[in-house]
């Protein structure tokens, strides 16, 4: 999230820009508006932007191959992501520096394809035992974010990067209201270590928990 006034959006918010270590198992990072500048693939990672991004794409009814360093990958990404509210991007987490996650190339790549200008936050190290039992949350603003439902118009991104282990089993869990008020009723996503979960910022939803001991980075867009 941007600022200290978003970061109780989830419960590791609490320590979102007190924690930071390395060498621990999983990121996340939020995105919204306004920002004050244009994430730029060619520049801010290092790379080409012509050069191949091809991932693994799961949603809820389904996978696919995309390349994101086309127009087409980033945009069936963005759709995903607002048509099922997240995607799980496999293998594409980076887990080797808590400095590398804000520059994590697939996520750079895809908001270059966004309508807004996007910041990034400080990565944040969440320790194993906090991720058992969390509540479900979800953004104070979270209505005004739902709003925009368009692929190339998100105001808000979170990603979990996951620690890059493909024996490590993740849940994450969000709440079915979606657009409208919380249910309590719960959808379950399953996931592996090295996988890249990105959904809606403005999503009611709970840290990824793994199937075991690990611990986790944070870091917000």
């Amino acid at each position: 999230m941007l600022g200290p006034q978003n970061i109780n959006m989830l419960a590791l918010r609490e320590h979102a820009l007190a924690k930071l270590a390395t060498h621990v198992p999983f990121w996340l990072s939020s995105v919204q508006l306004p920002r004050q500048y244009s994430l730029q693939p060619d520049i801010l990672c290092g790379h080409q932007s012509n050069m191949l991004l091809e991932v693994e794409l799961y949603q809820h009814n389904g996978k696919v191959k995309v390349d994101l360093s086309k127009p087409s990958g980033k945009q069936a990404a963005l759709r995903a992501i607002q048509d099922d509210r997240y995607i799980i991007l496999r293998g594409a987490a980076d887990t080797g520096s808590i400095e590398e996650v804000k520059d994590n190339k697939h996520t750079i790549a895809l908001l270059s394809r966004t309508s807004g200008k996007f910041e990034a936050s400080l990565p944040v190290y969440i320790p194993a035992f906090k991720l058992k039992n969390k509540d479900i949350q979800c953004f104070l603003d979270w209505e005004k974010q739902a709003e925009h439902k368009a692929p190339n118009d998100l105001a808000c991104i979170v990603c979990y990067h996951l620690w890059r282990d493909a024996k490590d089993e993740w849940e994450w869990e969000y709440d079915k209201g979606l657009w409208k008020e919380e249910t309590g009723e719960k959808e379950l996503v399953e996931a592996f270590g090295g996988d890249l979960i990105i959904c809606a910022g403005w999503l009611a939803q709970r840290l990824p928990n793994l199937k075991g001991k690990r611990d986790v980075f944070v870091v917000n867009y």
